[in-house]
């Protein structure tokens, strides 16, 4: 096989498209691949997609994926059509690059793909260009993927933030819980996130009724958002998070206490643990708070009963059970921990649906783990823009 043909060959090109020469050039470093069109060959018009002859051509070049150490171009004359059917003067579309792009179709395929396992910036080193290029290939496709995701056989939805960085520009995610894909990311965290969702459905042509199932941590705003605009789905509060408002309740006994008793200082992990994830020295701390009458050693007591009801097969006997667990708190002498009973009182219902749906939000909590990730590769230089592109692109499972 000839070296032209070989070529043609890797970079998948057919008739009327063919390889006219193959140039390598050593000092540049560059591999030259230019490519031309059989004489009187027929294009497609992009506006009407009539058979059309060439109107005239015009030179383009196209940085394509690197040839080993060589950075490998292509070139081509790019007919325009004069069509008489529709009378449109218009550059035809190209198997091998996208209009405007000045990367081949094959390059820009690498890029994404890449920039879903590594920092954007290291990606445009591989290929010597700016990061800025390699931003503007991720914006174009993505969106097109996003407005291509199939939405109906969406159900069952978690909905959580998280921050672009520490403190700083959240974004709200919506996650199908059985593909366990992001389908919906919008600015902010509050309940105007959940009616931009609404929104998109109503533009998709989603009933609104088709989502069955929503979780949730215990926001008010997206309590209120989901109330709004989803009143017939099922709202669950997510257990993980129930747990956290429990142990945020039994760390804030200990702070306080851990002032006017020796015996709490530096107990917090001993406390806010598990007792099979506790250390030979957590266990040995927690006996001795257990030993005392402490304030911290009953609030942790009270923390694992509460941890038992989601141990329980029905939601009736998960709701004598907490009505008997909130009796135990409010004849307590632990402010802290009345005040918690009165926050699960308020959130009843939505601890109380998990036994229903069994639903919760760790697939989630998982994929904000990846984002996690991509903020601390991004190393907080990245827009609210980019950010939610790369949400998008890495968690979205999106199809190019």
């Amino acid at each position: 096989m000839e070296l032209n043909q070989l070529f043609q060959v890797a970079l998948g090109i057919s008739s009327p498209w063919y390889i006219e020469a193959v140039q390598l050039d050593d000092d540049k470093k560059n591999l030259e691949i230019k490519i031309n069109f059989t004489t009187g060959s027929k294009f497609e018009c992009p506006n009407c997609k009539s058979e059309c002859a060439a109107y005239d051509t015009q030179e383009k070049r196209w940085q394509h994926l690197n040839f080993f150490n060589y950075c490998c171009y292509l070139s081509a004359r790019i007919p325009r059509v004069k069509c008489i059917n529709c009378g449109k003067t218009r550059q035809v579309e190209t198997p091998f690059a996208r209009e405007g792009s000045g990367f081949s179709l094959l390059l820009e395929c690498m890029m994404l793909q890449l920039a879903k396992i590594m920092p954007v910036n290291e990606v445009s080193k591989l290929f010597n260009i700016s990061d800025d290029r390699v931003w503007t290939v991720i914006h174009h496709y993505v969106p097109k993927a996003v407005e291509a995701m199939d939405w109906s056989a969406v159900k069952n939805i978690g909905i959580d933030e998280t921050s672009r960085k520490k403190g700083h520009n959240y974004i709200t995610t919506v996650t199908d819980l059985d593909s366990s894909k992001v389908i919906y990311v919008t600015v902010g965290k509050d309940s105007s996130t959940i009616d931009s969702f609404k929104t998109e459905l109503d533009r998709r042509n989603i009933k609104v009724n088709q989502i069955t199932n929503i979780c949730s941590d215990l926001s008010p705003a997206f309590t209120l958002g989901i109330k709004t605009n989803f009143p017939k789905a099922n709202h669950t509060f997510d257990k993980f998070h129930v747990v956290k408002i429990v142990n945020n309740a039994v760390d804030e006994v200990r702070a306080k206490e851990s002032k006017t008793n020796e015996l709490i200082l530096k107990s917090k992990y001993s406390l806010l643990k598990n007792p099979d994830n506790l250390t030979a020295n957590q266990q040995t701390k927690l006996a001795s708070i257990l030993a005392e009458y402490t304030q911290s050693g009953e609030a942790y007591k009270l923390k694992l009963g509460f941890q038992d009801i989601f141990k329980l097969p029905s939601r009736a006997e998960a709701e004598l059970y907490l009505t008997d667990w909130i009796s135990l708190v409010q004849a307590s002498a632990i402010p802290q921990m009345k005040r918690l009973a009165k926050s699960i009182k308020r959130h009843w219902n939505g601890i109380l649906n998990w036994f229903e749906n069994k639903i919760s939000n760790g697939k989630v909590e998982a994929l904000n783990c990846g984002i996690q990730n991509l903020k601390r590769r991004a190393k907080g230089f990245i827009t609210l823009t980019n950010f939610k592109a790369l949400v998008y692109l890495v968690m979205g499972r999106l199809s190019f």
